[in-house]
């Protein structure tokens, strides 16, 4: 199979079968060497963040809305056409031979006229109109953000979600000392905060446990739980485990930490990366948050990293695009107002309980701090911070400490 029917089948798979495409291109591209991996992992995630806007330039050439594995192969061919270095007839002819025959005279046709083409149709006159093909996200959410955030915010936030997201490590000091590396491939952020010029998980640093990679903004919110040794610690929804890890490590592994998941395969993927990286004082509950009984008054520190719709790392899972609905929003908003309620009297007095999500929604962020302190008066918040994706491509994230007395 050449490359052009792999991406052609992987965008089947996260297009109509809702796959994630990490995962899916994971196990697809592996066979590739590297340059032909590189050029199929841009094809496919290019398509995604710009998949609206290839419709826009053949949407006048349509007298009726093409059949969904057509108007893929279509959105292929322009995508190559206008976003990639590859010559004209390439683009066309090989998109061509990926249709059945019955729609190859279509797909020509179309791409063909669109070659011709050497400016975009116009764009509508609405900024949120205009983001909404630009960026391929839904209207509902540019409105959301809109209402939320203001309108020039919804769209600079919409044309993050273009960037590619970068990998940000962090250094595990239970094993490495950072400040005695001294590898041009390496590029400090800050003291524990990385990039690696090359494939991190080629690297001896990974595979004897001396790094995770974890957002950079993402170890704000552990910072903010001011950790100290020997403390009890609660961590609600602990998977993947960098922030399980991160608490550990500024703790140096002293005292306990309970980490509770929900999936049976992602408890075996935490205690992989728990053993990776030598943490011993953590151990995994495999089962539901609102499930686990703890007597009152029993953790030091609490991180609720709850389940949240995931607008802040849109960037990092394009796909995500064609899967969000608006009313998934309102039953995540529930869950988390459960799980809060659920752990609300595990926590010590003067302790910290962070709530966090990685999503860009005031109903699951602020709003709803605002309604766990009105229900619980013993409650008061600390902190409240919305971290926004910024120019060095970062995640989005929310949290807000509280404590008790």
């Amino acid at each position: 199979m050449n490359i052009r029917q792999t991406v052609y089948q992987l965008l089947i798979d996260v297009l109509i079968d809702h796959q994630y495409a990490n995962l899916a291109m994971r196990k697809a591209l592996n066979t590739y060497d590297a340059a032909t991996r590189h050029f199929g992992s841009a094809m496919v995630y290019g398509i995604l963040r710009h998949y609206n806007l290839c419709v826009h330039w053949f949407k006048p050439y349509l007298h009726k809305p093409a059949r969904k594995k057509e108007e893929i192969l279509l959105v292929m061919g322009v995508y190559q056409l206008k976003y990639m270095d590859v010559k004209p007839y390439v683009a066309i002819d090989e998109t061509v031979k990926l249709a059945k025959p019955a729609y190859r005279g279509f797909i020509n046709a179309t791409l063909r006229n669109v070659s011709k083409l050497q400016t975009m149709p116009p764009l509508p006159s609405d900024p949120l109109d205009r983001a909404m093909i630009e960026t391929s996200l839904p209207k509902w959410l540019l409105q959301l953000w809109s209402s939320q955030y203001g309108k020039e915010k919804a769209i600079e936030l919409a044309s993050n979600t273009l960037h590619e997201a970068k990998v940000f490590l962090r250094w595990n000091t239970l094993k490495i000392d950072p400040s005695s590396i001294r590898d041009p491939l390496v590029k400090p952020l800050n003291d524990l905060c990385f990039t690696y010029d090359g494939n991190i998980m080629d690297s001896a640093y990974y595979h004897l446990g001396q790094c995770v990679i974890q957002d950079k903004n993402s170890m704000a919110i552990v910072n903010a739980m001011d950790l100290k040794q020997d403390m009890i610690v609660l961590d609600g929804c602990a998977a993947p485990g960098s922030k399980t890890s991160q608490m550990a490590m500024l703790m140096q592994d002293s005292g306990s930490i309970t980490a509770v998941e929900y999936h049976p395969h992602r408890v075996e993927l935490l205690k992989q990366t728990l053993t990776r990286l030598g943490i011993t004082n953590t151990t995994c509950v495999c089962g539901s948050l609102l499930d686990q009984q703890y007597a009152d008054h029993t953790f030091d520190r609490i991180l609720l990293d709850a389940p949240c719709s995931g607008l802040g790392v849109l960037s990092r899972r394009p796909e995500m695009r064609f899967t969000l609905q608006s009313a998934t929003l309102d039953e995540l908003q529930q869950l988390q107002s459960d799980m809060l309620d659920h752990v609300a009297s595990w926590l010590k007095p003067q302790g910290r309980l962070v709530y966090s999500t990685c999503t860009l929604n005031k109903k699951e962020n602020e709003k709803q701090i605002q309604s766990f302190l009105n229900r619980h008066p013993n409650y008061h918040r600390l902190v409240e911070t919305t971290i926004f994706p910024d120019s060095t491509d970062t995640d989005g994230f929310y949290y807000a400490v509280l404590t008790t007395g």
